[in-house]
């Protein structure tokens, strides 16, 4: 026979925080004489009577239904603000019969519901997770102003590193994924009316066909006829850099405060002084490339890296 901690344990069920998106029920019954929210059974049916019915965003699967007056009040404020949903709301959610039963996060309702056996640690951690999780959708809510970003790539190092990766990733899927990658909105890439996209490359006749869809779709080509690069204080400096410093310093100095984010596609250790630049006058930089072709003083030099290498798609 089980001991008294035990039976506990097995009678107590768990509750967890959750983050679960509500719609209108579209098949509520009404009890007559009964609750007017949550679940009940009649006749050993159960009857879903409130006015909304929710899913998990992740982790478990199943119906989840209102049961406490504050969560279905607090419903019908949002219904009020967007009467369209979803409304997305984190609750304390409570395993039932065939459903889930979803409670205002309060802590003295908490302490009643989760008897003795909850653990204490885990009962933090999981408030911990939902503030930060509601901190993020208000941030959504507020209509949060997308950071303006100029983006350079240097598409002699992309190309190349692509196929020694052996990644499938066109110049759309690398642009989409930096505006979107840690931003709570994505970034914007036009500016003034114009996509601040620079392609920069060697000239090579085979690609023309390429070089017009990237024109027709609003980048920015900038290309060199040569291979030959002269040195630069003693060092020699492939040319297609010196495009993306010059060009990137140039809208540094024509945008000033309309644009937030530089990124550069890339690897090259001359970028270095660059990076520097840009961040002195109050910018953020990205670096974009694939970890194992990256110099250690850009990677540290910039505000964000994103390896390429784990982000592009595989074939």
């Amino acid at each position: 026979m089980p001991e008294g901690n035990e039976l506990a344990k097995t009678s107590v069920p768990e509750i967890v925080s959750e983050w679960v998106s509500f719609r209108v029920n579209p098949r509520p019954r009404n009890i007559e004489g009964g609750v007017k929210i949550g679940t009940d059974v009649v006749g050993g049916e159960v009857v879903h009577s409130s006015k909304y019915i929710g899913t998990f965003y992740y982790g478990k699967q199943g119906f989840v239904f209102p049961y406490s007056y504050i969560v279905e009040r607090e419903l019908e404020k949002m219904e009020g603000k967007d009467s369209n949903g979803p409304w997305p709301l984190p609750v304390f959610v409570r395993e039932a019969r065939n459903a889930y039963q979803a409670y205002a996060i309060d802590d003295k309702k908490l302490d009643l519901q989760r008897g003795r056996t909850f653990d204490e640690d885990k009962i933090m951690a999981l408030e911990a997770r939902v503030f930060m999780m509601n901190k993020m959708y208000q941030r959504l809510t507020k209509s949060v102003t997308p950071e303006r970003i100029v983006i350079c790539i240097d598409y002699q190092y992309f190309s190349k590193s692509i196929r020694e990766e052996e990644k499938t990733a066109s110049i759309e899927d690398l642009i989409e994924l930096i505006c979107q990658w840690g931003a709570v909105r994505r970034r914007e890439e036009t500016v003034r009316g114009k996509k601040r996209v620079y392609i920069v490359d060697f000239y090579n006749p085979q690609f023309s066909d390429l070089y017009e869809i990237w024109k027709n779709r609003g980048y920015q080509l900038v290309q060199k006829d040569t291979y030959r690069a002269p040195p630069e204080n003693g060092a020699i400096i492939n040319p297609t850099d010196s495009v993306i410093i010059e060009t990137s310093l140039k809208e540094l100095n024509e945008l000033g405060n309309e644009v937030d984010v530089f990124c550069l596609v890339s690897g090259d250790k001359h970028f270095h002084n660059l990076i520097r630049e840009i961040r002195e006058k109050g910018k953020k930089v990205i670096i974009a490339s694939f970890k194992r072709n990256t110099n250690r003083d850009i990677y540290v030099a910039a505000n964000y890296f994103i390896d390429l290498s784990l982000h592009l798609g595989s074939p």
